[in-house]
């Protein structure tokens, strides 16, 4: 009987175990079960994640790319009137979430400006915004732009005759016309004729000068005019002298002797200045139709100390300024660089597609004189 029971006992042994067995795989199997659920749940999670930075970064990418973009070609680089017509395009571009790009030659080179124009076109951007440079190469490339759908804009100067959409700047004709006007008016000189308005419309009528005003009626009332430009080719400019001319020619007295170019540099106005004054004949009046030149011709003027000269100028630069305390400018024509350049970028801004358009949106001028820079205090 002995073995039977070591026969049941090994019997009942086996079983045993083979019950404990099956219970540690179904524990083994659970545990896998747990486990795999969690990978595949932390699996999710992660496409989950991975899914929604995908969709931010195409959208990110789709939003760049519906970014308008304008193109701002300014005169030369460094130039602080045209730094003035960046800082407001740039300002308002930022307030728009416009992508905006300037550029500009080394130094004032008109060919050089239409090759960076023909270079933003080829970029295809939402607009692009040209100084007005009056030539029928910038002309052919404006109509180029306009055929690819890429709005252009002038600043500055106008490109009458092209398809640009507007143009935003100073009415430079009546600009040199008021020019005109305060000189006759400091000179003394009198005339019947009229040479149209001497301001844009809307504009206040220059404030008087801070120069002694001769009586109409003295034979003294009578003087030659120096006249420099940054250069002979730049369209606001040619403008301004033709309006400067116009009203010069309403005032026998008056005329202009020579027409110089300063370079865009003080120091070639002011040497330009001097040459001009000793010339000969009767050069009582400097004026300057670009911002550089007014302070160079103060230079000049200064050194003169045959006869008194009246100095004028254009734009409101630190030396200018300086120079108008200092009674060595008489008075300064005041654009809004800065407004042009907000309000081309507004413009630019709101047109879909170049359209066979045309716009004026001239910026306010104003003078201001070495009275009011003396808060009323006369020269001495």
């Amino acid at each position: 009987m002995a073995p039977r029971k070591g026969i049941f006992l090994d019997r009942f042994a086996i079983k045993g175990g083979s019950t404990m067995n099956s219970r540690g795989w179904l524990w083994a199997i659970a545990a896998l079960l747990l486990l795999f659920a969690g990978l595949m749940g932390a699996f999710l999670k992660t496409g989950r994640n991975i899914g929604a930075l995908l969709t931010a970064e195409e959208s990110t990418v789709h939003a760049a790319q519906a970014k308008k973009r304008i193109v701002l070609i300014g005169q030369e680089q460094g130039n602080p009137y045209w730094e003035s017509i960046l800082q407001g395009a740039e300002r308002e571009a930022n307030s728009r979430g416009i992508q905006l790009r300037y550029m500009a030659p080394a130094r004032i080179n008109p060919e050089e400006q239409i090759r960076l124009l023909d270079y933003a076109i080829s970029t295809a951007p939402h607009a692009i915004l040209v100084q007005g440079l009056n030539r029928p190469e910038q002309g052919r490339l404006i109509e180029k732009a306009a055929d690819q759908g890429i709005a252009v804009l002038a600043v500055d100067a106008d490109e009458p005759g092209s398809r640009r959409l507007a143009y935003v700047g100073t009415d430079n004709l009546a600009a040199g016309r008021a020019l005109g006007e305060l000189i006759a008016k400091a000179i003394g000189a009198t005339s019947g004729k009229s040479a149209g308005p001497a301001v844009q419309a809307g504009s206040a009528e220059p404030p008087a000068i801070n120069q002694p005003t001769s009586n109409p009626s003295k034979p003294d009332a009578t003087a030659e005019v120096g006249v420099l430009v940054a250069n002979a080719f730049s369209y606001s400019q040619q403008l301004r002298l033709e309006g400067l001319k116009q009203a010069l020619a309403r005032y026998p007295g008056l005329r202009i002797t020579e027409v110089r170019e300063s370079g865009n540099s003080v120091l070639k106005a002011a040497q330009q200045g001097r040459e001009l004054l000793r010339s000969g004949g009767n050069v009582r009046v400097l004026a300057g139709l670009s911002a550089l030149d007014g302070p160079g011709l103060a230079i000049s003027a200064e050194e003169e100390t045959r006869k008194q000269v009246l100095v004028y100028a254009f734009d409101l630069l630190a030396e200018t300024e300086l120079a108008l305390e200092q009674c060595r400018i008489t008075a300064t024509m005041v654009q809004e660089p800065e407004k042009m350049g907000r309000e081309a970028v507004r413009l630019a801004a709101q047109y879909g597609k170049a359209e066979d358009r045309r716009e004026l949106a001239f910026t306010p001028v104003r003078v201001r004189t070495s009275a009011e820079a003396r808060e009323g205090r006369g020269c001495p």
